[in-house]
């Protein structure tokens, strides 16, 4: 009988740790990809659909100067800054009513595409 050669785990021991090491730096690259999409990476806004209340005036229609100054609320206390945003009057608010507005945040070019609920004002926002 012959005895087995010595040092023949060097190699296995090695493969195993720069597997190992290949793995974690993976993870580590997918960890800080999703960081990086969910921030909103470039390209991104960062804003998110939101959802506020803005009062018809008389009767259910809507002023456009009325509607820009919520939206440059809403804009602010998502920690923009917004400049410029302007809206047409919106003849009626009720559900499935759409207005588009448009403006800048932070020095961009913006829309705001806000559906009204329905007739009390509720609606979301969506900035793009």
């Amino acid at each position: 009988m012959t005895a087995a050669p010595a040092g023949g785990r060097g190699l296995a021991l090695a493969g195993v740790v720069l597997g190992g090491l290949a793995l974690f730096g993976v993870l580590l690259l997918g960890i800080a990809f999703a960081a990086f999409v969910g921030l909103g990476g470039p390209g991104g806004s960062g804003y998110g659909p939101t959802q506020g209340t803005v009062a018809p005036s008389a009767g259910r229609s809507l002023d456009g100067p009325v509607l820009a100054a919520e939206l440059e609320r809403q804009v602010s206390d998502e920690g923009g800054d917004p400049d410029g945003i302007t809206c047409p009057a919106t003849a009626e608010v009720a559900q499935d009513v759409t207005t588009v507005c448009h403006g800048q945040v932070d020095g961009d070019e913006w829309a705001f595409v806000v559906f009204f609920e329905d007739a009390t004002g509720r609606y979301t926002l969506l900035e793009v």
